[in-house]
C-alpha cells in the first residue's frame, strides 16, 4: 500500500457471530430487479416538476368550531278529537308532529345524546389533528406553537427539525454533474431532491412516504450512487434506521436512475439483503458503492452498535471492524474514498476506503481501509461529544509521485455545537494531516444547525434557518488544490428545492 505518512495502528476484521445486532443466518443478496420493471415517470405537462402533494405543516388541521346552530324549531302540539264523543283527550289521545308523546319524547332524548356525541367526536378528532398542547403551551411532541422544544416536531417548511442529510453524485450518459440530496420530512418520510447540471434545476422527490415504512425519527441516512462501466444510469441505493428497538438498518434501491430526474416512492425497491443488521438509536449509517475502475469494487454499508463499529460487504454477513481504537457513543461518522490512478497489479493496495469519527478519547480518527487492512490515525483535532463530521477527497493515490500530478488528499470539516468556534477543517496533504485553528467563515450559515453533508464533487449541503424557515442550502468549494491559503474558500450556490 502507498504510504499515507504518519503513525497508523493496523488491524483486521473479524466476522460476528450470533450477536445481538444480527440473527443467525444469511443475506440474501439483493437483486436488481428488471428494468422493464419500472415504469417511465411522467411529468405533468404544466409543470416542471412531478405532480405531488406536499404533506401539510403541523397546524394545518386547524381547531374548527361547529356552526351555531339556529332554534328548534317550535313544538307543535295537536289535540285531535275522540272520534266517538267529540271530546278532547288531553293524555291519551295527545300527539306531537302526529306521534304519540311518549314515542315522540324518547325519539327525542336519543336524537339529542347522538348530536352531543356527534359534536364531542368531531371536536376531539380536530384537536388530535392539530395537535393538543399542555398548560405550557407544548403539544404532545414538547413543541410549542413554534416547533421549538424537544425536536420532534417539522418546522415551518415541511423539513424535520432533526433531519438528518446525506449526498451523493454522479455523471449521467451525458457527461452532466448529478447531485443528489436526501432528507427527512416532518412525517418522517424520506426525500430525495436532485440536480443536473445539462437541466439546471433541482427536481424533488418522495422516495417512500412515512405511513408506508417505519423510519425511526430522526433516522441516520445513507446514500450511494453505483457507476456502471458501461455507461449506464447508475443504480441508486438509500439506507436508513427503523423505528424498531433496537434500530434495523433497511434500505431502497432504484435499479437505474431515470434521466428526468423524478422518482415515485413505487419505484423503489427494498433491499432485503440488509435487513436483521441492529444499530445504536441515534448512531450514523454510512454507505459506499463502486465509483470508477480504479475504486474500492465493493458495495460497503457501516454502522454502529454497542459493541463497536460494523460494516457489510454485498451479499455477505456482516463484520466488526477490529481496531485499537473504541468509538464514542453515537458518533457521527463521515466515509468517503481514495481512488488510484492506474491500473496495474499493485493498484488493490492503493485505492481506499477513509472513514472519520470520533473517539472515546475525544480524538478525531481518520480510519483507512485498503485491500483488507485497517490502519487507524488521529488527525490532531479534539471533538466534541455532538460534533457533525463531512470528509470529501482529492486526487489520487499512486507509489510514484512522478507519476501522479494530483497526489491523494482529503478535507474534513468538523461543526461542535458544544464551542463558538463554527465549521473547522483538518486536511491531509502530502501525507501529512494539517489542523486549521481559523474558522470557515464561508460556511457560518451552518453553523447554528450543526448538519451537514458532501460529496466528492466538492459541493456541501447544510441545514440553515431563515426566518423561522428551516431549509438546505448548498456550497461549493472554491480552493486551489496546490495552495493550501485556498482550502477556507466555498461559494453559497443556493437553496435546495425539496418542493415544499
Amino acid at each position: 500500500m502507498a504510504d499515507r505518512g504518519g503513525d497508523y495502528s493496523y488491524s483486521t476484521l473479524e466476522v460476528a457471530g450470533e450477536a445481538a445486532h444480527v440473527r443467525s443466518g444469511q443475506y440474501p443478496e439483493a437483486v436488481r430487479p428488471a428494468d422493464s420493471q419500472y415504469p417511465e415517470a411522467v411529468r405533468p405537462a404544466d409543470s416542471q416538476y412531478p405532480e405531488a402533494v406536499p404533506p401539510p405543516a403541523r397546524g394545518f388541521y386547524k381547531d374548527t368550531p361547529l356552526p351555531a346552530h339556529s332554534p328548534y324549531p317550535a313544538v307543535k302540539v295537536e289535540h285531535p278529537t275522540d272520534p266517538g264523543n267529540g271530546a278532547t283527550d288531553g293524555r291519551k289521545g295527545a300527539r306531537i308532529c302526529g306521534i304519540r308523546r311518549k314515542p315522540f319524547w324518547i325519539l327525542m332524548g336519543v336524537g339529542l345524546i347522538a348530536i352531543i356525541g356527534l359534536a364531542v367526536g368531531l371536536g376531539v378528532g380536530l384537536r388530535s389533528k392539530s395537535g393538543s398542547a399542555d398548560e405550557n403551551g407544548k403539544d404532545e411532541n414538547g413543541q410549542d406553537e413554534n416547533g421549538n422544544g424537544n425536536g420532534t416536531s417539522p418546522s415551518s417548511s415541511g423539513l424535520h427539525a432533526t433531519t438528518r442529510l446525506a449526498t451523493a453524485n454522479f455523471t449521467d450518459t451525458e457527461g452532466h454533474d448529478t447531485f443528489l440530496v436526501v432528507y427527512q420530512l416532518w412525517d418522517s418520510s424520506i426525500g430525495i431532491s436532485t440536480f443536473n447540471t445539462g437541466k439546471n434545476k433541482w427536481i424533488p422527490s418522495i422516495i417512500k412516504n412515512g405511513s408506508a415504512a417505519s423510519f425511526d425519527v430522526p433516522t441516520s441516512l445513507a446514500i450511494s450512487a453505483k457507476w456502471d462501466s458501461d455507461g449506464e444510469p447508475p443504480a441508486v441505493n438509500i439506507y436508513y434506521q427503523t423505528d424498531n428497538s433496537p434500530p434495523e438498518v433497511s434500505g431502497f434501491q432504484l435499479a437505474k436512475f431515470p434521466a428526468k430526474l423524478a422518482t415515485y416512492p413505487d419505484d423503489w425497491e427494498n433491499l432485503g439483503s440488509v435487513n436483521q443488521f441492529y444499530s445504536n438509536p441515534g448512531s450514523t449509517v454510512t454507505a459506499y458503492d463502486l465509483q470508477c475502475d480504479v475504486c474500492i469494487k465493493e458495495t460497503h454499508i457501516f454502522w454502529q452498535d454497542v459493541s463497536g463499529l460494523y460494516q457489510s460487504e454485498k451479499g455477505k454477513p456482516p463484520q466488526r471492524i477490529d481496531m485499537d481504537v473504541q468509538l464514542a457513543e453515537n458518533t457521527s461518522i463521515a466515509l468517503t474514498y481514495s481512488p488510484t490512478n492506474n491500473l496495474d497489479d499493485q493498484s488493490v493496495t492503493r485505492r481506499s476506503l477513509d472513514l472519520f469519527f470520533r473517539s472515546s478519547e475525544e480524538d478525531l480518527v481518520h480510519l483507512l481501509m485498503s485491500n483488507g487492512s485497517n490502519m487507524t490515525r488521529n488527525v490532531g483535532r479534539k471533538v466534541g461529544a455532538q460534533t457533525n463530521i463531512a470528509a470529501f477527497s482529492t486526487g489520487f493515490n499512486e507509489s510514484k509521485p512522478e507519476e501522479n500530478p494530483t497526489p491523494v488528499g482529503i478535507q474534513v470539516l468538523t461543526i461542535d455545537p458544544g464551542t463558538d468556534d463554527g465549521v473547522q477543517l483538518s486536511y491531509l496533504r502530502d501525507n501529512e494531516w494539517t489542523v486549521v485553528s481559523s474558522e470557515v467563515t464561508d460556511l457560518a450559515d451552518c453553523r447554528e444547525r450543526a448538519t451537514m453533508t458532501v460529496n466528492r464533487a466538492q459541493r456541501l449541503y447544510c441545514l440553515v434557518e431563515t426566518d423561522g424557515d428551516l431549509g438546505i442550502v448548498e456550497f461549493r468549494w472554491q480552493g486551489d488544490l496546490n495552495d493550501p491559503d485556498t482550502y477556507l474558500r466555498w461559494e453559497r450556490v443556493g437553496d435546495v428545492d425539496l418542493g415544499l
